[in-house]
């Protein structure tokens, strides 16, 4: 016999969970929809009109629920043995195996958008790509990390029409939180997470991420004046407000530097391909070609004259370029690059597609730098290799 009938109203206003009880023990679970505020009361059944009465307090129209409740797997709730007079409780945080989460009475897409626990009040957020982990900075100093696919599938749904916007306070950071994430509840994250989701969408970006095992995305808030030029209003202030940020990419040369400690920590040489489309398995390919639709591993999407300033010095064990084409790069300024990230012993050959004037400048560049075993090979200047 069911004597008492838990609601944990937690998940919004009017819905939470259900559970109900005989002789101390549950004997059913479920969901609930009820506007009755937290407390005790006491109720009974309408078997005949299959509906659920409470004593007090009294509807205030004729109209108006008290609750509703979805028994799991129970046909007939109605046909269930209930006590005379049986005990409702209804508690305002999260069931027993969620208590971090209480219940907030505000309704809107604002109710605490002033509020200064309020998780939106922020100045920049990150996305750690290799260990997928969203967080955001609050205005009073303190780091949380939220649950970015739960925030995209909020806007999803707040984008298809959300009426109804209500909040919890998550016990564990002591921050109010919307249960519907869009750009009318919380337009500061909302434009990181679009943002985010941008980024992942973009295979370069996502795979030098993944590559370079770095922390890869950061977030800033822009300038009143670079907000004014967009015509966005201020973050944080409705709507428009999520106009006002800006994604930070990482540098080529973060890039590079953290593709070379991670290939480090594996115990692989460094090997630099200039030109590379991932043909040297293992190498980091420097290339300046955009190839959106066909992510390369390792890839730094960067001209090959600056691989002296992407690479730390005496880094990398050797360069090579497979298949350039001749009279395309700067020699004057990749050589001496090349010089100063070498190690001591390491290797450099540079391969081309025919032959051309290079040669003029790279073996000049290679004996001014004092490379060693310096060979022209392929006659007229198509293979050269040298020894730092």
């Amino acid at each position: 016999m069911i004597t008492d009938i838990l609601i944990y109203r937690y998940k919004t206003m009017f819905e939470g969970d259900m559970e109900c009880k005989g002789a101390g023990k549950v004997l059913y679970k479920g969901s609930a929809t009820t506007d009755l505020d937290p407390g005790s009361y006491l109720a009974d059944v309408d078997k005949a009109a299959k509906r659920y009465v409470v004593d007090r307090p009294k509807p205030k129209s004729r109209n108006a629920y008290r609750f509703v409740l979805d028994f799991e797997g129970t046909e007939d709730p109605f046909k269930l043995a209930y006590a005379p007079r049986f005990r409702l409780s209804i508690e305002g945080s999260g069931p027993k195996d969620d208590p971090n989460k209480e219940m907030l009475y505000g309704i809107g897409p604002d109710a605490y958008g002033d509020d200064a626990d309020y998780i939106d009040n922020v100045t920049a957020g990150s996305y750690d790509i290799p260990n997928d982990e969203f967080s955001v900075q609050h205005r009073d100093g303190s780091s949380i990390t939220l649950d970015l696919a739960e925030i995209l599938a909020g806007m999803a749904q707040g984008g298809s029409g959300a009426t109804m916007y209500t909040y919890y306070r998550d016990l564990r950071t002591k921050k109010i939180m919307p249960n519907i994430w869009d750009a009318r509840s919380a337009p500061n994250i909302a434009a990181m997470a679009q943002e985010t989701e941008k980024a992942r969408d973009d295979s370069i970006i996502f795979q030098q991420a993944m590559d370079a095992a770095i922390l890869i995305l950061s977030f800033v808030q822009l300038s009143l004046g670079a907000m004014k030029a967009m015509g966005a209003s201020k973050p944080g202030a409705g709507g428009g407000g999520s106009r006002g940020w800006r994604l930070n990419r990482p540098s080529s040369t973060q890039l590079a530097r953290g593709m070379v400690k991670r290939l480090r920590e594996a115990g692989r040489r460094i090997v630099v391909n200039i030109g590379g489309e991932g043909e040297e398995a293992g190498a980091i390919n420097v290339n300046n070609k955009t190839r959106l639709n066909t992510p390369i591993e390792n890839f730094v999407q960067e001209d090959a004259g600056r691989i002296g300033e992407l690479f730390e010095p005496n880094s990398v064990d050797e360069i090579i370029s497979n298949r350039l084409p001749p009279n395309t790069l700067n020699w004057s300024r990749t050589i001496p690059g090349a010089h100063r990230i070498l190690k001591p012993g390491g290797r450099i050959v540079i391969r081309f597609q025919g032959r051309g004037m290079d040669g003029d400048t790279i073996v000049p560049q290679l004996r001014r730098l004092g490379f060693r075993e310096i060979n022209d090979w392929g006659g007229g200047g198509a293979i050269f290799e040298a020894i730092k």
